[in-house]
């Protein structure tokens, strides 16, 4: 999700840094390390439990709020292929059906 991978192109490690840090504008206590080990949302919204001592509950309705921006920021730039977006529920999803 936001971690640091030596096989993606310098517009997709461009794309993680500059997600990052909106991350880090709506939760100002994650570290860049904190979020560079992250692969799904999932772990943001155990990490942003564990860290601002609010309920799972609390923690996961802020990551789905967030990923809606997530998804238009990263799938409006053409980042990722069009067949891969996340889900409100933080799951990811594969769609089969080709694009348009």
């Amino acid at each position: 999700m936001f971690g640091y991978s030596t096989n993606g192109t310098d517009k997709i490690r461009a794309l993680k840094v500059a997600q990052r840090r909106s991350a880090q504008e709506r939760w100002p206590f994650l570290t860049t390390l904190d979020l560079s080990g992250l692969h799904n949302p999932v772990q943001l919204a155990r990490l942003i439990q564990d860290r601002s001592a609010v309920s799972r509950g609390e923690a996961d309705a802020q990551v789905e709020i967030w990923m809606r921006g997530y998804n238009r920021r990263v799938l409006g730039r053409g980042a990722l292929p069009s067949f891969i977006t996340f889900t409100p529920t933080l799951r990811p999803r594969l769609s089969l059906a080709p694009s348009k």
